[in-house]
């Protein structure tokens, strides 16, 4: 086999370390090591989140390796890849777990294994890659892993890689295609894009018998840098676009009239059919959580009453009290607080059923004086709420005060 015309001279082993998934940045997958525990500060002492399933597992690694910072793990872990000594023997599949974080060694051992690597660029100088903050790990490929609607959190499930992405620069990536694949008779990325294993020393007289082949270490790797079209970059960009945000995709929107990102998509249709054009926006719909059900919704407007019950006995009760402003003042702050405290949803309906009161007979709540004002103040947190739900409790205090002044 005839080397590329544009080679280098340089091991696969080295060169694959520069792909290893070793980027402390935000990102959707488990797979993709722990990139959402280095969301904040890198000085901060690390503390354990409740949502990582290997939570325990890094604690116990970074008490027995005298770390104190997340980051410290990273380094180590990136110490240890650069220190590794790949010998052709592959002892380094054992020995790199005295150096590196395991779940990280195994994530390394098996890109190392499972894939080849390729280098590409755009066809087009006027072209590049998108570098979005998680774009460093990206995979294509078959998943079931859904997003639940209404915790705004991750469902894990089973996925394929058949690419993994790795940004160097606006103009040059490494992609990790899967070993299951061939050069390029299988459709994954709608076309394929035009990649193919690196030629080799060992096979420039014909392919070797497997059974008799065992790499050594003066093997030689030539490389080529692929050239993408732009309906390739496109197709990458797209999906670095898709798993920008911390909810997946891009035009992933929430089957929610008021979905902040639905009515974006919408606006842009509506200018492109201004503009003489007969596009249409494409976005996923992502339906509610399966596990409620009409009783769950009973059941939450039934607390929702019963908290506008306690709000009228509170008010009642201080209104004939003889305490004074300021502790009459310090009982509504507490009866604020311990609304915050309350599911988002039900709180929700709670200022739904607050707001439409007046609209019922004070003598008699079965009959209805007013036409009800559904819409309000408090459906444009709903995204939020889906968004950060770690933030839910300033997002319901937010809520609140704008649906109560």
């Amino acid at each position: 086999m005839s080397a590329p015309k544009h080679h280098h001279f340089i091991p696969r082993f080295i060169l694959r370390k520069f792909a290893a998934d070793e980027q402390p940045q935000a990102g959707p997958s488990r797979s993709k090591s722990r990139r959402r525990r280095f969301e904040t500060s890198w000085s901060i002492r690390y503390v354990p989140r409740p949502n990582e399933d290997d939570r325990h597992l890094m604690v116990e690694y970074m008490q027995n390796r005298g770390f104190s910072r997340p980051r410290d793990v990273w380094f180590a872990n990136l110490r240890g890849l650069l220190e590794l000594d790949m010998d052709a023997g592959g002892q380094w599949r054992r020995t790199i777990f005295d150096h590196v974080y395991p779940d990280d060694a195994m994530i390394f051992v098996a890109h190392v294994q499972a894939f080849f690597l390729t280098f590409c660029e755009p066809e087009s100088p006027q072209l590049e890659f998108l570098l979005t903050e998680n774009a460093y790990g990206v995979f294509e490929g078959p998943s079931d892993c859904g997003f639940d609607a209404r915790t705004g959190k991750l469902v894990p499930g089973l996925y394929t890689e058949w690419h993994m992405f790795a940004p160097v620069a606006p103009r040059l990536l490494i992609i990790l295609r899967s070993n299951m694949l061939s050069s390029g008779n299988l459709e994954t990325l709608a076309d394929d894009p035009p990649v193919r294993r690196c030629a080799n020393s060992y096979s420039a007289q014909g392919v070797p018998d497997a059974t008799k082949w065992t790499p050594c270490a003066d093997h030689r790797f030539y490389f080529e840098c692929f050239r993408l079209s732009r309906k390739h970059v496109d197709l990458i960009n797209t999906l670095f676009l898709e798993e920008s945000r911390a909810r997946p995709g891009f035009k992933t929107v929430i089957d929610h009239p008021l979905d902040q990102r639905r009515l974006h998509i919408l606006s842009l249709e509506k200018i492109a059919q201004d503009l003489g054009m007969n596009e249409k926006g494409k976005y996923t719909l992502l339906k509610p959580s399966p596990h409620a059900t009409l009783m769950d919704f009973l059941e939450d407007l039934k607390q929702a009453g019963l908290l506008l019950l306690l709000r009228i006995k509170i008010g009642r009760i201080l209104g004939f009290s003889r305490l004074s402003l300021s502790q009459k003042n310090c009982v509504r702050w507490n009866r604020k607080n311990f609304l915050v405290g309350m599911a988002p949803w039900r709180v929700w309906l709670y200022l739904k059923v607050s707001r439409n009161l007046p609209k019922y007979s004070p003598s008699d709540y079965r009959i209805q004086l007013a036409p009800l004002e559904v819409e309000g103040v408090e459906d444009g947190f709903v995204e939020l709420l889906a968004r950060y739900p770690e933030r839910s409790e300033d997002i319901v205090r937010g809520m609140i005060l704008s649906a109560m002044t």
